[in-house]
């Protein structure tokens, strides 16, 4: 697999306390996280609201300096055969950039030349390497307990994979595929359309190729993906405290056929009490043709 289609993936693994997930007493299970997730829960078989508030952080000191902060929020209101949920995710990461011979020509490896090398420590510069802003709303009519038709709206600001903005919305129909008392698997069959909008950088590096040759529906600056959809996602109440779902989601390129996306979400949430849980997120993303790329699976850009 080539370094360039990996590009445009994320890995994310996240340290999440929740800090203000209410729920009302008609839930038969813990609330879940708020952290960005399709990843659905057990839709309740009557009226529900629920608010789930997420907030973690982690901090490094030593050899290497690093922060991260991770923030979400959770929205889900049941009546009836309707259902909304909506979703939000924000994540940041910095690092403090490492002394170089330019910051110290006279330090330790560096001789008084400058250009290369590190002296060891730190010179006193955080430097961003992740910023990104997630959103979802996602609204089911149920048909009865395990059928429902969605209309679903998803939004990402990702500079660091390319992403000014990316804004898609997704149709189809989702299928209880088997319910027990601790488990439940599901799956959704739609379309999607998504419009991605590039950083500036990787639109003038598209307009400055003289072998830039625009995919289908695509643009230097933009694109336009329609696409099929498959989602398949699966919930495992552990214990009465102990909850693990995780979901797949394959997005395939009907005008690109080359072209597909994954993202595999997984979620390990422990209760502390009615208005507290700590939560393990790893989420995986691939995009075989990333912002930037001419053709999928490609070794380069152009």
């Amino acid at each position: 697999m080539s370094t360039r289609s990996l590009h445009g993936s994320t890995a994310l693994l996240s340290f999440l306390v929740g800090l203000g997930s209410t729920a009302s007493p008609a839930a038969a299970q813990p609330a879940g996280s708020a952290a960005f997730t399709e990843a659905r829960r057990d839709p309740p078989s009557e009226n529900d609201v629920r608010l789930a508030l997420t907030a973690g952080a982690t901090f490094a000191y030593g050899n290497a300096r690093t922060l991260g902060v991770n923030l979400a929020a959770n929205f889900f209101v049941r009546e009836s055969d309707e259902q909304l949920e909506i979703d939000a995710s924000y994540l940041l990461g910095m690092a403090e950039a490492p002394l170089t011979c330019a910051d110290d020509p006279m330090g330790v490896g560096c001789g008084g030349v400058v250009g290369g090398g590190r002296t060891g420590g730190f010179n006193g510069t955080w430097i961003e390497n992740a910023n990104n802003l997630m959103w979802r709303i996602r609204y089911d009519h149920y048909f009865d307990a395990d059928n429902s038709f969605f209309v679903a709206h998803r939004g990402r600001r990702d500079t660091f994979a390319g992403l000014d903005v990316r804004l898609g919305l997704q149709i189809g129909y989702s299928r209880v595929l088997f319910r027990e008392e601790n488990h439940r698997l599901s799956l959704d069959l739609g379309v999607d359309g998504t419009l991605d909008v590039y950083t500036s950088g990787i639109a003038s590096a598209n307009r400055a190729s003289a072998t830039f040759v625009a995919p289908p529906l695509q643009g230097t600056d933009a694109r336009f993906v329609p696409a099929v959809r498959v989602y398949l996602a699966y919930v495992n109440h552990v214990n009465a405290v102990l909850t693990y779902d995780t979901g797949l989601e394959v997005l395939w390129n009907v005008v690109n056929p080359g072209h597909f996306r994954f993202e595999w979400q997984n979620h390990i949430r422990s209760s502390i009490t009615g208005f507290l849980e700590i939560s393990l997120d790893v989420t995986m993303r691939l995009d075989a043709q990333p912002p930037g790329q001419n053709s999928p699976w490609a070794e380069n850009p152009a």
